[in-house]
């Protein structure tokens, strides 16, 4: 079944990254400028909408309440039943007690455009943290943002789950704003490793969402892989392939 789905899946996600990516190759080489220009006025229509927004916030809680408790008892069923995929060995080269990685990632986000990225990730049985960094620079410039995340996460023999929120910010802004995510493994072999990452930030009209999206060969400690790299910097899409490489223990 599920090499049967993998075709599928992966066509499904290259057809949706299809329109960001014509995008991205109608941008100029300022993106940098541009993007802090742009971060600026978002972080501007954002003040205004929370001013106006303040009477709704009961309305709002009794939304976000609603959410974390159907997430909770998502959560729980997948701890208590004894059949989940999420539960089991881990693959060969990571310990029962968890797991220390390292992901650096370089993309090209076409024309004169280039990323650099980071994550460090710390799994001790449910528990998830991880730090994210990502450079993004061009011609006009460079912009940093960073991201610290707590979470929950789930070990599996073909799969590895985690699911986080945390903090987000970057140099362009004095704001921090909330952030939340998922991170997917797939082991469709001991060595063929399909990732995912997506990290998402926002507060109003002042958003961004990162993807990467890719396939990684794995040796015991460390691996190599190759995707597509997905960002989007208040409404700026930024697209193009990207190399990664892993390290864990």
């Amino acid at each position: 079944m599920m090499a049967r789905l993998l075709p599928v899946f992966l066509a499904f996600c290259l057809l949706g990254l299809l329109e960001p990516g014509v995008k991205a190759m109608a941008q100029e080489n300022n993106a940098v400028e541009e993007i802090r220009k742009r971060i600026r006025e978002r972080e501007e229509e954002a003040e205004e909408q929370a001013r106006e927004d303040e009477p709704e916030e009961e309305e709002e809680d009794g939304c976000f309440d609603l959410g974390c408790q159907l997430f909770a008892e998502i959560l729980g069923e997948l701890l208590r039943d004894p059949s989940s995929p999420l539960r089991g060995d881990p693959p060969p080269g990571y310990s029962s007690w968890g797991n220390l990685g390292l992901d650096l990632d370089g993309a090209w986000l076409l024309q004169e455009r280039w990323s650099l990225a980071g994550r460090l990730t710390l799994n001790l049985s449910y528990l998830h943290l991880h730090a994210f960094g990502q450079l993004l620079f061009d011609p006009t410039g460079y912009l940093l943002c960073g991201a610290t995340n707590a979470g929950l996460g789930f070990r599996g023999p073909f799969l590895f789950l985690n699911l986080f929120a945390g903090i987000f910010a970057t140099d362009s802004s004095d704001r921090a704003l909330l952030d939340f995510g998922v991170e997917a493994r797939i082991f469709l072999s001991p060595q063929w490793v399909l990732e995912l990452y997506n990290l998402n930030a926002a507060y109003y009209a002042l958003r961004f969402h990162f993807l990467w999206l890719g396939l990684r060969y794995a040796g015991s400690h460390a691996g190599l892989g190759a995707g597509l790299n997905l960002s989007n910097y208040a409404g700026i899409l930024l697209v193009g392939p990207s190399l990664r490489l892993s390290l864990w223990l």
